[in-house]
């Protein structure tokens, strides 16, 4: 895959998005999920500096230059859940992109989570039903939401029976609601397949390659970063 581009500018490309209907998400899936062992990613940007948070090439390229970084932020949703309900709608929000921060402090109060995009905040309530059952419990809910609504917080809540009766499709909403709200993700992730004998073999081809490549300055025309997915 081909990311070669000029920036002439002295600040970032224009954002290339995930396009009307998610059609250049959907090229951009496509094009990464057919590699049987091993995707080339080959760019000439500086990502820091050229792409802008939330491009759909910055995504792939930051994917394809730490693929563990995944498995890092995963770890520490498992570790700020209060409980296994918050757990799993953390990482299926990181999974999908969203850049989520836990036990958000607010005051005395403290926020399950809060989807970040830039300066724009919604808070996510996940309300399960031991903790957040009862008819006091829910009048001190409603009135904690209200004094953080004055202060401008967004709010969506999610049920547990809700939930787990269905993940995706009350996912689903909260993300259609979270993009009516003016929020996007920031990067999506894909999560890292068993490598095979075949894809190590090639892997080690590749290092291969780029050390030669390396030990050349004068070649040196692009950058290079790899993206591996093991079918």
């Amino acid at each position: 895959m081909s990311m070669v581009d000029s920036n002439e500018s002295d600040g970032p490309l224009r954002m290339t998005a995930f396009g009307a209907d998610d059609s250049t998400k959907k090229r951009y899936n496509v094009a990464a999920s057919r590699a049987k062992d091993q995707l080339w990613v080959v760019h000439s940007l500086d990502v820091s500096k050229d792409l802008k948070q939330g491009d759909i090439r910055k995504t792939l390229l930051d994917y394809a230059t730490e693929p563990s970084a995944i498995d890092i932020t995963r770890q520490k949703a498992t570790e700020e859940a209060e409980s296994p309900f918050e757990e799993s709608v953390a990482k299926n929000l990181i999974e999908k992109g969203y850049q989520v921060v836990q036990q958000w402090p607010v005051g005395a109060y403290r926020i399950d989570m809060v989807i970040v995009d830039g300066q724009e905040r919604v808070a996510i309530e996940c309300d399960g039903e031991r903790w957040h059952s009862g008819e006091e419990k829910i009048r001190q809910d409603m009135e904690r939401q209200t004094i953080l609504e004055r202060l401008g917080w967004r709010f969506i809540r999610i049920r547990g029976s809700e939930y787990y009766r269905d993940p995706e499709r009350t996912i689903g909403h909260v993300i259609n609601t979270v993009h009516e709200m003016g929020l996007r993700p920031v990067g999506q992730m894909v999560t890292a397949q068993p490598e095979s004998t075949l894809l190590q073999k090639v892997k080690r081809k590749a290092a291969e390659y780029m050390a030669n490549w390396n030990a050349k300055p004068s070649l040196a025309i692009s950058k290079y970063s790899t993206y591996y997915n093991d079918k």
